[in-house]
């Protein structure tokens, strides 16, 4: 049989070969550790066997066997230099050197070298005779006993007699078309499920082949497949263990695709995770990689079908030729994927909350020939790799569904590491309101990052490419366009991320030039695509043309709506009925004045009819329910409902909504939308985005208004107003005055470049971060987060860290000293006011103290170690008993005792003071009274 080995990788290759030695030469085998220059070995003491295919010579001594793969396979003759190469490395190591020394000392009576490399058997010139020759001259030289090789097609016949082991390896290690490689290896029930397996990845591929926007009205009669706009967005991986906060930049979907090469079975995945997770604001395009990763490994597995019809042929091709213009290769280890929208396995988990995870995606895979049995996704699971990927935990925001989720996800990766099977977890979601939930799973973090203006163009080049492939004049023209906006110092800020960039791309085909802020270029987006739907002939054009006003206001009050239910245990995946749409949609015609009921009841009908496609962004979702596609839409038309209506409603809305992170996007959007259409409106707006901080004593801890600042800063809103940017500068740096958290890692990034926006600016930021650095406590601490996250880099930033940090030295440890730690409890109860509560407020407080008890902490810390511990602060398991923390007495004495805590005890006041933001931010919001009022016409 022929093996694909180059799918292994180094490491996989090696717990082959280990397999092997293990089952053939006996329980004699060490385990495989890291040899002299990174070379992986194994060792050996008393009598072993060598295979038949050895020539049956038994060995007797100390030995030592070795694993080198090839990089890149060459032909047999390129092998057999580069093997030799190789061998001349390792054992040149225990003979003495120029100086004379020996570099390995401890040599062996016997050398195995496992290689898979092919080499040629050609008599004499051959590939396996050179070597053999080699390794005959060192075995003089150094009087070994024994030597040998096994080469790709030893391994192979070693390989094709062990079928435990082969069915072990059977994904990666197979080649060609899935269901023969099947038939080679496993029994026929194994092979049935198989085929079931390759009519899902042939269905998917076909169902999943469109991005997200397509059926939002972005594309005409074309729909934006992902193999046409399919690129590798950026992110970043952070070492947690470096204070310095240093980070190491990947590509999302080549990062993927290593990590995917590699076993996860437990029993061979050491102390590597097999889990992954994105974390990316709005828009950012976490989902889309997350599926076009999806693809790729479904075109990897059907590439070699022969069953497949033409269009699925075209499909194949399509994402073949997308994966090679990124610069990557299909993968080799062919891990089957499965695609889990969160919100919808939330809500099946608010209906039973026993439901497990494999149960779910049991009745989620479908094939032609019917349903799964779950019994048969077993027999999968244990033949076959795997990709689960579950996307958006941030469209779950209920906290018991959460907790119910992360519990299911537990389950089904504690069931998988027991049965030794080997499936890989790739999970998404927004930072507003992430705490760590994935982090029971010891995931790898990656972070997506802005694109840059290159990289925004080149993808904008290629959404223009798919969408105008027929018209390559006026192609040229929207390239240049976007080339334009690209190299504009405003525009460009709207540029980095995908999303924003598809939008922009789309109205540089009408416009000349684009909005300077987020709301302004949804708000364009929104007319173009009107203007487009009511431009064209037919009853729908005229409709649209007709009652714009009625359009707009449905349009509004079920992004709130929609927004606002999704809040709701059981609705994350929010959608409206149509019959609540009718009545939506009549009652706005009311309003207007068609009191006729023939002629309301036939313009409601026509609407209603539209909406079942789309009228301008409402779409069909399922059978009779509508909703928006894309989240960051159904978010764009909540904020333009909150901001309707009398000014001082308006600020109030916002008021309300600011704390929460399941709001905060539309938070923005309508702040934007105020900021520019409502000049009257920005001063008392942040005012009263001040007056957060003052609210009451939880809001006082946290710094609400501050973070929220920090968000209008961050989303550029006052870019162009200087006034009124300083002015949330000046409030937000405020945020240095409390102990450290997570959200300094951001504010780091604002002030550096507000150091190099204007003197004024550049004067705020140097005072602040001088007075806070001169003082101690919290001060102190947040300032060397701050400093030391621009310690290793250029510019003004670095050149204030340095000075600043090597003015003193009182900030950072003498040595590595042992820290004592003692529990977050210890700390606060004594500080807690003696005051009566009720049963119901004595209750919450004693469960936050039990937890509290079981969080232990290092003490005494100095203003370094501090910053370090709370940069990588996340709290998994306190997620849910932040959201039980409802009590707002006792929320009062919990910020108090935070509020009191002294230096030593610093790491409990932060863990506290995150629990408590947690808690404000995950507390509903959609139900109090001001936004229930905006959403005149539903509720």
């Amino acid at each position: 049989m022929d093996y694909n080995f180059a799918a292994l990788g180094s490491r996989g290759f090696e717990h082959l070969v280990q397999a092997l030695a293990l089952d053939s030469l006996g329980s004699a085998i060490g385990v495989f550790g890291d040899g002299p220059d990174g070379g992986r070995e194994a060792t050996f003491r008393g009598r072993i066997k060598l295979p038949d295919n050895a020539g049956k010579q038994t060995w007797d001594g100390y030995g030592v066997v070795q694993v080198k793969h090839p990089v890149r396979e060459g032909s047999p003759g390129v092998n057999a230099q580069w093997l030799i190469r190789e061998i001349r490395k390792e054992l040149n190591a225990f003979l003495p050197g120029k100086n004379g020394t020996v570099k390995r000392r401890h040599k062996p009576e016997y050398y195995l070298i496992a290689t898979s490399a092919r080499l040629s058997s050609v008599e004499d010139t051959g590939g396996i005779d050179l070597v053999n020759a080699e390794l005959s001259k060192y075995a003089a030289k150094l009087k070994l006993k024994g030597v040998y090789v096994w080469h790709y097609d030893q391994i192979a016949r070693l390989l094709d007699a062990r079928p435990g082991i082969r069915q072990t390896y059977a994904g990666a290690v197979t080649s060609g078309d899935l269901i023969s490689a099947l038939l080679e290896v496993f029994a026929s029930s194994v092979v049935d499920v198989g085929k079931k397996i390759t009519i899902n990845a042939a269905l998917e591929l076909r169902n999943r082949q469109w991005v997200r926007l397509g059926d939002s009205g972005l594309n005409d009669e074309m729909k934006l497949s992902l193999d046409s706009v399919a690129v590798d967005v950026p992110a970043l991986i952070a070492d947690p263990r470096n204070e310095r906060g240093d980070w190491s930049e990947v590509k999302v979907i080549a990062h993927s695709l290593v990590v995917g090469s590699e076993s996860k079975r437990k029993s061979q995945r050491g102390a590597d995770s097999q889990n992954m997770v994105i974390i990316g604001g709005p828009g950012q395009g976490k989902s889309t990689v997350a599926q076009i990763i999806c693809q790729t490994y479904r075109t990897a597995i059907l590439e070699h079908s022969s069953a497949l019809s033409r269009e699925q042929l075209r499909l194949v091709a399509a994402n073949k030729a997308a994966v090679a213009r990124v610069g990557l290769e299909l993968p080799g280890y062919r891990r089957w994927p499965i695609y889990v929208e969160l919100s919808k396995f939330g809500d099946a988990l608010a209906a039973d909350p026993s439901l497990s995870l494999m149960n779910y995606l049991t009745a989620l895979v479908r094939a032609d020939s019917g349903p799964f049995l779950p019994s048969q996704l077993l027999v999968w699971r244990r033949a076959w790799p795997w990709l689960v990927v579950l996307d958006g935990l941030d469209e779950v925001p209920s906290a018991q569904v959460r907790t119910d989720m992360i519990r299911a996800i537990d389950e089904f990766l504690t069931e998988v590491d027991f049965n030794d099977d080997d499936v890989m977890v790739i999970a998404t979601t927004r930072p507003q309101g992430y705490q760590g939930e994935f982090g029971e799973f010891d995931p790898e973090q990656l972070e997506l990052r802005p694109l840059t203006a290159t990289e925004a163009q080149r993808y904008g080049e290629l959404v223009v490419r798919a969408r105008l492939y027929d018209d390559p004049a006026r192609r040229t023209i929207v390239n240049a366009r976007l080339r334009d906006a690209a190299s504009d110092s405003v525009t460009v800020r709207l540029m980095t991320s995908p999303l924003q960039v598809t939008i922009l791309s789309t109205l540089l085909e009408r416009l000349l030039r684009v909005p300077d802020t987020r709301h302004a270029l949804f708000d364009e987006y929104y007319k173009s695509i009107y203007l487009r739907e009511s431009s064209k002939a037919g009853r729908l054009g005229d409709l649209l043309s007709s009652h714009q006003g009625v359009i707009d206001y449905v349009h509004e009050q079920v992004g709130l709506y929609l927004h606002a239910k999704s809040e709701v245990s059981g609705q994350a995946d929010a959608t409206l009925s149509e019959d609540r749409l009718t009545e939506l949609f009549k009652e706005r015609l009311r309003e207007e004045g068609y009191v006729e009921e023939a002629q309301l009841e036939r313009l409601t009908k026509d609407l209603v009819t539209a909406a079942r496609n789309r009228v301008v962004l409402i779409v069909g979702i399922r059978k009779d329910m509508v909703g928006f596609e894309v989240r960051s839409i159904q978010e764009y038309m909540a904020a333009r409902a909150i901001t309707s209506g009398h000014d001082d409603d308006v600020v109030d809305r916002l008021a309300v909504l600011g704390p929460s992170a399941h709001w905060r996007n539309a938070w923005l959007l309508a702040v934007g939308r105020m900021f520019s259409e409502s000049l009257h409106q920005r001063a008392s707006l942040l005012e009263r985005v001040r007056q957060l901080d003052n609210g009451d004593l939880a809001s006082m801890s946290i710094g609400v208004g501050q973070r929220l600042s920090l968000d209008m800063l961050e989303d550029d809103l006052a870019l162009q107003m200087p006034l009124y940017r300083r002015s949330l500068l000046s409030h937000a740096i405020q945020a240095l005055d409390r102990w450290p958290s997570p959200q300094l890692r951001r504010l780091a990034d604002v002030l550096a470049r507000e150091l190099d926006r204007d003197k004024e600016s550049a004067a705020i930021v140097r005072n602040a971060l001088s007075s806070a650095f001169a003082s101690d406590g919290a001060k102190k601490a947040s300032a060397v987060l701050i400093l030391r996250s621009w310690e290793k880099g250029t510019g003004t930033p670095t050149a204030l860290s340095n000075r600043l940090l090597l003015a003193s030295k009182d900030w950072r440890p003498n040595g590595h000293p042992k820290r004592r730690r003692v529990t977050v409890r210890e700390v606060i109860e004594p500080l807690l006011p003696k005051e009566d509560l009720s049963d119901h407020q004595a209750a919450q407080l004693d469960v936050i103290l039990e937890h509290m008890g079981s969080q232990r902490v290092p003490y005494d810390l100095t203003a370094s170690e501090i910053a370090t511990y709370s940069k990588n602060l996340q709290l998994p398991a306190a997620a849910e008993l932040a959201v039980g923390v409802s009590d707002d007495d006792v929320r009062g004495m919990l910020a108090y005792a935070v509020s009191l805590v002294e230096p030593p005890g610093a790491t409990a006041a932060i863990y506290l003071a995150q629990l408590l933001a947690t808690s404000l931010e995950r507390q509903r919001r959609g139900a109090e009274p001001v936004i229930v009022a905006a959403g005149r016409g539903l509720s």
